[in-house]
């Protein structure tokens, strides 16, 4: 359960009658929307909520897919998600993608045919997006310069291509 809890009096109050099951809510970089993932009978749906709970603002929904992970660029502007699709053999896998926090521009920028994608993490300026992807060859980070939509395999020197990373993040 999700609780609001009013700063001023301590008053608590539950943030939703049934919350949404298997959801992260990953707080804007303002702290004004929740963004989550509302799964239902029909899609699943990205979903924005402020935390007063009062508004509620459906971004993207998708049919046979779950949204996981979701964050923010810096600026709160865009928010990238991963989705997974739970269909047949041809339309499996996960895709990355990134939509603007008004709901436009929803984009591809990536597919896997493998479904291990993590690590979503925006560069400080937002323009690049950092992720890992594994396969059968092992595990690989890649950069999409966002303005672009151009990828990029990193490597580090005197490393093997299929070394096994784990969690890389911007420094």
């Amino acid at each position: 359960m999700v609780y609001l809890v009013r700063v001023e009096d301590q008053a608590v109050k539950p943030l939703f009658e049934t919350p949404p099951a298997k959801s992260d809510f990953v707080p804007s970089p303002d702290g004004y929307f929740l963004a989550y993932m509302k799964p239902s009978e029909q899609n699943t749906a990205l979903n924005l909520l402020t935390p007063n709970g009062s508004t509620v603002r459906e971004l993207a929904a998708f049919k046979n897919t779950s949204i996981y992970p979701i964050v923010w660029s810096p600026d709160g502007v865009r928010l990238a998600f991963v989705s997974l699709t739970n269909g047949s053999e041809t339309t499996s896998g996960q895709d990355v993608l990134i939509i603007g926090s008004d709901g436009r521009e929803l984009q591809q920028i990536y597919h896997s045919a493998f479904g291990s994608i993590n690590n979503l993490s925006f560069s400080s300026d937002g323009r690049y997006l950092l992720f890992q992807d594994d396969d059968a060859t092992g595990r690989h980070i890649f950069v999409v310069e966002l303005s672009t939509l151009e990828q990029h395999m990193l490597q580090v020197p005197n490393l093997p291509w299929d070394w096994w990373w784990l969690a890389p993040s911007w420094r």
